[in-house]
This record gives C-alpha cells, sequence and structure tokens, in this order.
C-alpha cells in the first residue's frame, strides 16, 4: 500500500469514527491527538484552501461580515475565534465584488470548517467559492496543509 492509499484510508477512517458530525467542545490544536477543551465562550471558525492547479496564482481574499479575516492561496489556512453568536456571513471578494456568500451560525463550543477552492464557469470564466465542510472531512485537510507545509 503506498503513502497516498494510506493516507485516504486514514481519512475514511477518521469520518467513520467521528460520525462525519460536528463535535460539542472538542478542537484539535493541529497536532494529531492533541485534544484540548473549547471554552463555552467561543466557536472555532477554520479557513483553508487546498492545493489545486486552477486557480494556483490568484488568492482568494476572505471576508466575515465586513472585514478581511484571510487571503487564502494555495495550501494555506487559518484558524479565528469566534465571539459572538448567531449568523455571520463568509463572503469571497474579487475586485470589490462578492462572488460567493456562505451564511454561518455560530453557536459557542463548536468548530467550523469552510474551504475555498475555484470553480469554472466557462473556458475564461471562474467564481472563486466557499464550501462548508464536515468536520470530519474539514479537519483531515486542515492537518493535511499543516504536514504539507512541515514537509517543504
Amino acid at each position: 500500500m503506498n503513502v497516498k492509499n494510506l493516507t485516504w484510508s486514514i481519512a475514511i477512517a477518521v469520518m467513520l469514527l467521528s460520525g462525519c458530525g460536528a463535535k460539542k467542545n472538542v478542537i484539535y490544536s493541529g497536532t494529531v491527538g492533541d485534544e484540548t477543551v473549547v471554552q463555552d465562550n467561543y466557536a472555532l471558525l477554520r479557513i483553508y484552501r487546498t492545493s489545486a492547479i486552477h486557480g494556483a496564482g490568484s488568492a482568494i481574499d476572505v471576508v466575515l461580515d465586513s472585514e478581511r479575516v484571510f487571503r487564502a492561496k494555495n495550501n494555506s489556512k487559518t484558524t479565528i475565534k469566534i465571539s459572538d453568536e448567531g449568523v455571520k456571513f463568509v463572503r469571497t471578494v474579487l475586485f470589490n465584488q462578492v462572488n460567493d456568500e456562505l451564511p454561518v451560525d455560530f453557536q459557542f463550543g463548536n468548530e467550523y470548517y469552510i474551504r475555498c477552492s475555484w470553480k469554472s464557469e466557462s473556458l475564461l470564466i471562474s467564481k472563486a467559492i466557499l464550501e462548508f465542510m464536515d468536520e470530519g472531512i474539514g479537519k483531515f485537510e486542515f492537518e493535511q496543509i499543516n504536514s504539507i507545509n512541515k514537509s517543504k
């Protein structure tokens, strides 16, 4: 079994064991197996962009409500502590225009994973998109970025 197949086997096992749902009161610090308790006075928003050939040279600006919080490049990620419960809008912005918008209902003690990527609409036109990811897949992809960056 090669490393790539082993990696996907581990990802599938993580998804099955985690139940592919949001876990309450547990966060992961980025080191496999290292767990700490989430405070009841904030939520965590984890935004990331995996490596892709499509749009590799372009960064995606990510805005939370009206504030730019992240510039997503290939193999990049960030974690944002959300201190207010309720609905907030995560948007991608290119050339001062909103490309995609995702409402997130933040609840304290939870973590949320959002993946940024590009979607081709035609031969010459692409759109920056946001995808709300299940915790099992999101956590796995988020941690893979950490291991990719360490190996460089």
